[in-house]
Parts: structure tokens; C-alpha cells; sequence
């Protein structure tokens, strides 16, 4: 099925390339001649040193094409084993099955752009804490688990974020289990790791500025904040929002004075973007696409919330919300996207609950026909 998606996909298109598409090209072929990326592109730095890398073995776009889909079908692999372990493989075949067929999110192995890695990323990172956790010889998956976290918040920034989430939940899983000494091990692997997600590339002149740096100094949040804005570009759809004519700084001290001297019209802002995201429907999108994100998509989460329920005990249940949180706060802190994509990269988390949930209201039916069945004899 998943060969079946890729080849449907690539004989309609092939390679494709989108609006930041040229950043992540130029980067690379800036690297290869020895000169430090753009300060626009070190958010991306990791995604920049795949693609130099797969230009340096000459394999062009289409190597890197190729590498996204291998990547998303370790994603798959690693989908169905998290619905094996958690409940069965039923659950696992339900879960890669609505990954593989999933075309909003498949579409994305054929562009030369962060999105497919990403979200092939956060499948395997969820998976191999999850192993990790349940190991008896969690020595190499936690390695794995670092390593993997470190690229993934290399790949977008979304992901710098990722790096004390996994670290946290590393860390209180191999407690609950494998007690301190373990776990000290594990901290000190995961901050030496993480720490050079921060100086490294800057200190072996792959930058000239620290990601910290530009996190601090950037304006892009803070000028979407004040103009209201929901989804990114599109002007029709903004929230009117108070007027300052002295502004207090702007980067992350301006967005906090701002959400500080503004918090109701901030709080009013911030929904109305995870909510435009999670609605996943857009004005600009044909009426067919709407109506079959509209009858479907409920459905998924109202299924999602059931599976969530049934493993609301596990570890993993509260790793997989945890992770997903985090995202719709980084949407609430700058814009739903033009495209949904910031909804896309925790979809295959939602629609393995979603699978489970399924599962468990099929077990539940049978059940209950087989009680009336009997009670009828």
C-alpha cells in the first residue's frame, strides 16, 4: 500500500519544491563550499547538512526525495509497532494503514522541504522512547533516543522544544523503572547531546549566530502578535488588536510585554489559532477538500479522545499528549499555518489513538451483541 501511495505520487510529480524550498538548497550548497549558512537557515541547520550531504554523494533532489520516503516508511514500521505493543497488532495495521493513506501527509516525502523528515522524526523519536522505557537493556536506546531527539530539533524549530520534553520523560520513565543511577547516566548523555544542538555548529563555522540568538532577536512572532494574525499570510482572517505607539522591545521580550499588558485579547488570539488549526478547513481550499476534512476529521478526533481514554495509564499515552501540547502552543504562540502543516506533524500521534479507539468501541460492540445474544437464550 505504502509503495502503491509513493508511486502514485511521484508519477504525478515527482520532485517538488515550495516556498522554502531555495533556503535549504542554497544552505547546502553554501556548506559544500565551505562557507557558514544564512541566518535564516540555521533554525533548519540539520535538514541543510542532510541535503548537503546527499549533494555531496551527488544523488541531487532526488536523493533526498528517496531519503524521506525510506524515512517515512521506518515511520510506518515504527506506527504499527507502537499499536502492536500498546494493544495488538489489529490496532497496528488500523494505525499504519491510516498513516500510509494518509495523502495530506504522504504528499509532503516529495518535497524538498522539513515537513516529511520531521514528522518520520517525531514517529521514530515517540517510539524509541517508548522502547527505551520498556527495554531491559535500555543502555542503547537510550543513545538512539538522544541522538534522534537532537536531530529532530535540528530539522525545524519546532523541534528545539523537543529536546528538555524527551530529556523529561526519559529521564522519569528510566526512574520508574531502572531507578537513579540510570537515569543520572541518561541526564548526563542527554545534556552533553542537547547542549551541542546549541554551540556546536556555531563553533565549527557552520553558523555565525547562536540559534538562542536569533530565538531572542527574531520579530516575526511579535509582529504576527500585534497585527493579529491567524493563519500566516492571509490577511482576510486577522484578530483587531490593541494599538501600541511605544512598543516594548520585540522578539520574546516584546511578545511577553505585550501578552503581559494584554493578557485577555492574547488569550482570545491564541485560541482562535489552535482552533483554526485543529479545524484543519481553510476559505481558500475547494469546497470538496473542506467537506472531506469536515466529515472526517471530527470523527478521528472524537475516536482519538477514546483511545486516549482506554490507555490513559500508560506512559505513553501521556508522552504522545505532552508532545502534541507543546506543538498547538507553538501554533498559539504564531499562526495556524497556510496549509495545516503544524496540525500534519502530530497527526499520525492522533490517528494512532484514533485506532485504538476504533478497536476499543469494535470490542466493545461485539461485546455487547454477544450479552444480548445470550440473555436472549
Amino acid at each position: 500500500m505504502f509503495f502503491v501511495v509513493c508511486t502514485i505520487f511521484w508519477v504525478s510529480g515527482s520532485v517538488r519544491y515550495g516556498g522554502d524550498s531555495p533556503r535549504y538548497i542554497e544552505g547546502a550548497e553554501r556548506l559544500l563550499a565551505g562557507k557558514a549558512v544564512d541566518d535564516a537557515a540555521i533554525p533548519y541547520l540539520g535538514y541543510v547538512i542532510l541535503v548537503s550531504a546527499i549533494y555531496f554523494l551527488k544523488l541531487g533532489d532526488v536523493g533526498v526525495i528517496a531519503v524521506q520516503i525510506i524515512l517515512s516508511a521506518f515511520a510506518a514500521l515504527a506506527i504499527f509497532d507502537l499499536g502492536r505493543r500498546l494493544v495488538s497488532e489489529v490496532v497496528g495495521l488500523i494505525a499504519v494503514s491510516l498513516y500510509v493513506v494518509n495523502l495530506e501527509i504522504q504528499q509532503w516525502s516529495f518535497y524538498v522541504l522539513t515537513e516529511s523528515l520531521y514528522i518520520s522524526a517525531l514517529i521514530l523519536a515517540c517510539w524509541i522512547i517508548y522502547r527505551t522505557i520498556e527495554s531491559s537493556k535500555p543502555i542503547a536506546w537510550i543513545a538512539m533516543s538522544v541522538v534522534l531527539t537532537v536531530c529532530m530539533a535540528t530539522i525545524r524549530p519546532n523541534g528545539w522544544v523537543m529536546i528538555p520534553l524527551m530529556i523529561m520523560f526519559l529521564i522519569i520513565g528510566v526512574l520508574r523503572k531502572y531507578g537513579s543511577r540510570l537515569a543520572c547516566y541518561a541526564l548526563a548523555i542527554a545534556c552533553l547531546v542537547a547542549g551541542n544542538v546549541f554551540w556546536l555548529p556555531y563553533t565549527l563555522g557552520l553558523t555565525n549566530s547562536l540559534p538562542v540568538q536569533l530565538f531572542l532577536q527574531g520579530s516575526d512572532s511579535y509582529l504576527t502578535l500585534v497585527n493579529g494574525e491567524i493563519i500566516w499570510s492571509y490577511a482576510d482572517l486577522k484578530l483587531d488588536m490593541p494599538i501600541e505607539e511605544n512598543p516594548v522591545g520585540s522578539g520574546l521580550v516584546g511578545v511577553l510585554n505585550y501578552c503581559a499588558r494584554h493578557r485577555g485579547d492574547c488569550a482570545r488570539l491564541f485560541s482562535l489559532r489552535v482552533v483554526v488549526e485543529l479545524a484543519y478547513v481553510r476559505p481558500y481550499y475547494s469546497s470538496i477538500h473542506n467537506w472531506a476534512i469536515a466529515l472526517s476529521l471530527p470523527a478521528m478526533y472524537l475516536l482519538a479522545l477514546i483511545g486516549f481514554y482506554e490507555m490513559r495509564k500508560e506512559f505513553f499515552a501521556w508522552l504522545a499528549l505532552l508532545l502534541m501540547s507543546v506543538h498547538f502552543l507553538s501554533v498559539a504562540a504564531t499562526w495556524a499555518d497556510y496549509n495545516g502543516r503544524f496540525l500534519i506533524y502530530v497527526f499520525p500521534l492522533i490517528t494512532l489513538f484514533g485506532a485504538i479507539g476504533l478497536f476499543a468501541v469494535i470490542q466493545k460492540a461485539r461485546s455487547h451483541i454477544q450479552w444480548r445474544n445470550r440473555s436472549a437464550f
